[in-house]
This record gives C-alpha cells, sequence and structure tokens, in this order.
C-alpha cells in the first residue's frame, strides 16, 4: 500500500486549508476509518481536529432527519433529537477547549452507507452494475448541507451567546466566531469529493 496518501487518493484542492482546529462529523462505519485518517493527515489536520461519530453521519444528527425505513418498522427508531444533542454538546466542548479558536468543521459522508440505506429505505447499489450514484451523491449533499445550515444557526441562538459569555468571564476579549463549514463525501478506494464549501464557485463542487 502506498504511505503517501496523494499519490492513491483524489482529494479536492479547491477549497483554503484549514487554519487552526477543526471538528469532523463522520460515520461510524469501520470501512474508512483508515481513509479518513489520512484525508485529515493530507489536509494538514494531524493532532489538531476533534471528531464526532453518529451513523449516517449528517442523517442522524441534522434538523430534518427522515423516517425510520419503511422495512424496519419492527426496530427502535433511533434517537435522532439526542443525537443531535451531543453534537451539540460536543461542539460547546470544543470551543471551550480551543478557547474559540475553531476555525473548520468537515462534514465527512461515505458512499454505500447502511445508514442511508435503512433510514431512507433506498438501496442506491440494487443493481450493482448500475448503481444510482446520482441519487447517493445528491441524498448525502442535502442532509449535509442541512446539518451546515444547522450549525450556522447555532452560532446566532441564545445558546452560543451564553456560552460567548461564559468565556467572557476569564478573556473579555472572545469572541464567538463561526466556522467554516464544508460537506465531503468519501468513496470507498477513500478518494473525497468536495459536495460545498466556502470557495468562490457557486456550486460548491471542485472542477478537475
Amino acid at each position: 500500500m502506498p504511505t503517501s496518501p496523494g499519490v492513491s487518493r483524489k482529494y479536492p484542492q479547491c477549497y483554503p486549508a484549514p487554519r487552526k482546529y477543526g471538528l469532523v462529523i463522520g460515520c461510524v462505519d469501520c470501512r474508512l476509518l483508515d481513509d479518513l485518517v489520512r484525508f485529515l493527515d493530507h489536509d494538514n489536520l494531524t493532532n489538531r481536529y476533534y471528531q464526532a461519530t453518529f451513523a449516517g453521519c449528517a442523517i442522524g444528527v441534522c434538523s430534518k432527519p427522515p423516517k425510520p425505513g419503511a422495512r424496519n418498522k419492527s426496530s427502535k427508531p433511533p434517537g435522532f433529537a439526542k443525537w443531535r444533542g451531543t453534537l451539540v454538546d460536543h461542539l460547546k466542548l470544543v470551543l471551550k477547549l480551543t478557547k474559540g479558536e475553531l476555525t473548520d468543521v468537515y462534514i465527512i459522508e461515505h458512499t454505500d452507507c447502511g445508514a442511508y440505506r435503512l433510514f431512507l429505505d433506498r438501496d442506491y447499489y440494487a443493481d450493482p452494475s448500475n448503481p444510482d450514484t446520482a441519487g447517493e451523491r445528491a441524498d448525502h449533499a442535502h442532509y449535509a448541507r442541512v446539518l451546515a445550515e444547522d450549525l450556522a444557526g447555532w452560532f446566532e441562538s441564545d445558546d452560543a451567546k451564553e456560552l460567548e459569555a461564559e468565556i467572557q468571564e476569564t478573556n473579555k476579549a472572545f469572541k464567538l466566531v463561526p466556522p467554516l463549514v464544508r460537506g465531503f463525501l468519501m468513496d470507498l478506494r477513500g478518494g473525497v469529493d468536495l459536495m460545498f464549501g466556502t470557495n468562490p464557485d457557486e456550486t460548491g463542487e471542485c472542477h478537475q
């Protein structure tokens, strides 16, 4: 296996590099853990990111989660509200630990996600010879964007203002600044595409 991720993986380059600390929101899928670390290392985030993982990544923690899959009526619905609360708790803790120097949030979705298949009751790979990759990408982009909007909204909330006031008790000059939020989609070879971000391209996509 090549040791250089740049040799064996395709990574986007059309967005500003992360500046200080990052928060990485990802999936629990065990197949891509090493690939995720490689990508973050490539983006110069080694030893300066905090990580929160949830089944399905954005779909389980955004404000518009789907209803449980129709084929799974006998199972207990996931506790989406609790998951969202957990993410906010992590975000607040990270802001305290970094003294507000959280400059970047990476939402990293991945293809062939079992949680998406279950929660949406949709199998993008029902026909392996002709998978619905466009529909899969659109769904991941949708929920990741909703989560990004939720995060932006939180920084305008009373909860955020209370946290800012708490930190200002020991640091009067402190100002809570929203981080840059980007959405990525990782494939099963560990390659990464930017679904949306902060570059000037209005679509948020990298055209390589």
